[in-house]
């Protein structure tokens, strides 16, 4: 559907973008073949409605640009600065290196290749792949009689950018897919081939500026409320789409729709209309309700609704940060009587984003939210809970090629209702060195890995334990 709405506005506005001469073959981004081109550093900041890699989904207002986390279907995207219109035609790009042909354009150079990178018309295209090996010491991340066993990991990756996609700049479409293959030397019946496939895209107007994401990960591996050896399924479609309305104001509109499935399913559709202040160049202010309702497989559904205020500063530099407060008001329909009461509480998002010197860079959020738990059986489907998370990412350069990375998750989640209410504390944490070589193509990974649960619930605890090495290759 993305791609069939690009092409209609590439036969309707092609004509009006001066010809431009064919844009230069680049490098895949390191960060798509770094870790298996799947596997972060460390489990991802996720409450019991999501188990995504690299994404904290929430039900509440939380950042977009969260430099460790990706956008909720029920959260408010951080507030865009406002564009200046330069022309007075609204649907008439208003910069110049828009990704859209001229039709001019199309007719020169449409195939270029050099080595194994491609260029078809406007698009890159970049081929990755990762091979690794890795023990994990309880596969199954059981509470009692764990199972250690050695895995096999490879990772084929494809990358389509076209436009400002290597910083994901304004007017840019960028297209990442990556499924993991993963064999087990003997506990065969875990066997899985992971998923996951993400797209953004922005595309700037004189007065209007649209910014869209889809994402879709299949996955098990355990998490903060996921045991291992239970595919989990998560789709979340995203649009922030935000109009110019004169001097340093706009008007933003957020739509979300989530789409998720383990041993419970639940489709969640939020809407954020905000109203939004460039203070400085550097500093927006963004206010506005949002409103939501989630649908659940057995049959109950829950409404939730709130307001909230955004704070961002961004020096384009070395510091970027984002604040969103606020509170939320939730109700739950349900014909069982165990599901939780209706609530008021507070809700909050801090992301930091610091390049301390060249070689140096700290990532650091702190949330609150409310989630829906996964826990299977349909006599929990009412059942909530919040989520109290701390995440840390830091890259250290310590010499031209060789690089320290650290990741690290704490959380405590605040169950109530369903099975009843119950508390879970979360550790992750994932050292790693890397080595690049070969002109920064090939990289050389070793990690470790740890992952610790505690509850207040008999057998919800466990403790996971694996170090693997891996070598990456972008073609």
């Amino acid at each position: 559907m993305l791609a069939g709405a690009i092409a209609g506005v590439c036969l309707s506005i092609g004509p009006l973008i001066a010809q431009t001469a064919p844009p230069p073959l680049d490098p895949l981004p390191e960060e798509i073949i770094a870790d298996g081109a799947f596997r972060q550093d460390s489990t991802p900041s996720v409450t019991d409605e999501s188990a995504i890699q690299s994404s904290t989904p929430i039900e509440g207002p939380l950042p977009t640009e969260s430099p460790s986390t990706n956008q909720s279907p029920e959260s408010i995207p951080i507030s865009p600065e406002p564009a200046s219109p330069e022309t007075s035609t609204i649907g008439v790009p208003a910069t110049s290196g828009n990704f859209l042909p001229s039709f001019d354009e199309l007719q020169i150079d449409w195939f270029q290749m050099e080595g194994l990178k491609f260029r078809i018309g406007p698009f890159h295209v970049r081929l990755g792949l990762t091979v690794g090996l890795e023990y994990n010491d309880n596969i199954y991340a059981t509470a009692t009689n764990p199972i250690a066993d050695y895995l096999t990991l490879v990772s084929p990756a494809i990358t389509i950018g076209t436009g400002g996609w290597k910083g994901e700049a304004e007017n840019f479409f960028l297209l990442n897919y990556t499924p993991q293959y993963r064999w087990y030397a003997q506990n065969k019946d875990r066997n899985r081939v992971n998923q996951n496939l993400s797209i953004r895209s922005n595309y700037k107007f004189s007065r209007f500026t649209t910014t869209n994401s889809l994402q879709f990960t299949r996955n098990d591996d355990a998490t903060a409320n996921q045991s291992a050896n239970d595919f989990y399924t998560d789709l979340s479609i995203n649009s922030l789409n935000a109009y110019y309305l004169g001097g340093k104001t706009f008007a933003q509109l957020g739509l979300n729709l989530r789409n998720s499935a383990s041993s419970d399913s639940y489709t969640t559709v939020s809407a954020s209309p905000q109203l939004g202040y460039a203070l400085t160049p550097k500093t927006v202010i963004s206010l506005g309700p949002y409103v939501g309702m989630v649908l659940l497989e057995g049959g109950d559904t829950q409404t939730f609704q709130g307001i909230s205020a955004t704070l961002n500063y961004n020096t384009l530099r070395k510091l970027q940060f984002t604040f969103t407060g606020g509170v939320q008001a939730r109700q739950f329909q349900s014909e069982q009587s165990n599901g939780p009461s209706n609530f008021i509480t507070p809700i909050f998002a801090f992301a930091l984003n610091y390049q301390a010197r060249e070689r140096t860079s700290l990532q650091f959020d702190l949330s609150r939210d409310v989630g829906v738990s996964g826990l299977g059986g349909s006599f929990t489907t009412s059942q909530t809970n919040i989520t109290n998370q701390i995440g840390l990412r830091l890259s250290q350069k310590l010499f031209r090629s060789i690089a320290f990375n650290l990741g690290f998750d704490y959380q405590i989640l605040e169950y109530e209702g369903g099975t009843g209410d119950r508390t879970d504390t979360y550790f992750s944490a994932t050292p790693a060195l890397s080595y690049s070589f070969l002109k920064n193509q090939m990289i050389l990974r070793l990690y470790y890995r740890r992952q610790q649960r505690t509850s207040d619930a008999s057998l919800r605890g466990y403790t996971v334990n694996a170090i693997g090495t891996s070598i990456g290759y972008q073609f």
